[in-house]
């Protein structure tokens, strides 16, 4: 429990360093003080404090106390990995298993495992032409990016010359070794699975989103390729396409689907289900999107899965009813963190070789939102639905 509690002491002191809460040859307040405003032992914020020291970013000076190092170019001695992420800041981790926490977790457990600690740089508040700037003057030994997707932006923070990685995004075609998902795998998965089980009015139903890195909004890369399984599962079995998108407003990745209260989605439903022919099942993106379709078409009065199966991505295990989960693609958010671990500790040994494209496998589980089609029965419930 003490690691754990120091650990977090140490990316808190870290995180305020690099917020600039505390300037460059400037103290840190002393121990003391760190344990009450933590409310930890004193044993706790010693054991920091050294985790910091080691790492270069904090130093003892005689009379001075424990004083911040200026941050200057990172040298091949730095052990910081930094993680830009399209987000606010997430600190606390949250070790509940979820979407982007258990990756995050797994790579700095790795990376600590190694003598190297990783500290977080959410870019949601940073314009994107100080991206570089910003990242330029935190010290780091190397980089990790994370859900980063434009392109730009990466080639920009390559010019860092820094050792680096991407995480969920492909960027080998940048000279960069990437860790991902088999996305268009498991969208393939998740049709064939309808498929199977009687299914041929299928929707692969997406919200567009937009991020502050990256404004205009866009499908993203990970969605591109799992519509894009969903796209051949259907050509392979004969299947008419149907991909469908809905806009979203100025949120961060987790919270757009909730934009004003579900309205777009609504709309967007009762869109689909007055045309013809009705779908009898819906491919989405994520388990958060999936989640807010089963809450609207419930408010529409139709039924998951008695009316409409519903599939999902990330098996988060989400309940979508008391007692029943998703269907949907597991990924291995563990295993992602783990080999970027590899991959970036790699590049910062300078071991060369050529860019890499890791593909994490993907599986389908299995639970309560598909079931075999009934024609007759979808096409009552769900005409009195739009109706």
């Amino acid at each position: 429990m003490d690691g754990r509690l120091s650990e977090q002491v140490k990316q808190k002191l870290l995180s305020a360093i690099l917020s600039g809460q505390f300037g460059p040859n400037g103290p840190l307040p002393t121990i003391r003080e760190l344990a009450r405003s933590f409310k930890v032992s004193t044993n706790t914020v010693q054991k920091a404090i050294h985790e910091l020291s080691r790492d270069g970013i904090v130093e003892a000076r005689p009379g001075r106390g424990t004083v911040i190092k200026s941050a200057g170019p990172a040298n091949g001695d730095s052990r910081l990995v930094g993680v830009p992420l399209p987000y606010a800041d997430l600190e606390p981790l949250d070790p509940d298993g979820r979407w982007p926490h258990a990756v995050l977790i797994s790579l700095r457990e790795r990376l600590a495992e190694a003598g190297h600690s990783m500290v977080l740089c959410p870019l949601l508040d940073v314009d994107e032409l100080a991206v570089v700037e910003h990242l330029s003057g935190l010290g780091l030994g190397g980089i990790a990016l994370f859900e980063v997707y434009n392109d730009h932006l990466v080639t920009e923070i390559r010019e860092l010359r820094l050792p680096m990685i991407s995480m969920d995004y492909d960027t080998s075609h940048l000279g960069i070794s990437s860790v991902v998902f088999d996305n268009a795998w498991g969208g393939y998965q998740a049709t064939r699975h309808l498929i199977d089980r009687g299914h041929r009015h299928i929707v692969s139903l997406h919200p567009w989103h937009r991020r502050r890195v990256g404004r205009n909004p866009f499908l993203d890369a990970v969605d591109r390729e799992r519509v894009e399984g969903y796209r051949l599962a259907m050509m392979a079995a004969g299947l008419s396409v149907r991909t469908e998108e809905y806009v979203v407003g100025d949120r961060a990745l987790r919270d757009e689907v909730l934009d004003t209260a579900g309205t777009v989605l609504r709309a967007k439903l009762l869109e689909l289900f007055g045309t013809r022919p009705i779908p009898t099942a819906i491919m989405c993106r994520n388990d958060s999107v999936a989640h807010a379709i089963v809450r609207e078409l419930r408010a529409l009065e139709i039924r998951v899965p008695e009316d409409v199966s519903v599939v999902g991505f990330g098996d988060e295990r989400t309940e979508f009813a008391p007692g029943r989960r998703l269907t949907s693609v597991w990924v291995d958010r563990d295993g992602m963190g783990a080999t970027a671990a590899q991959y970036v500790l790699r590049e910062m040994k300078r071991l060369g070789g050529s860019p890499r494209c890791h593909r994490l496998p993907t599986r389908l589980a299995e639970h309560d939102s598909v079931a075999d089609i009934c024609r007759a029965a979808v096409g009552d419930a769900a005409q009195t639905g739009a109706d």
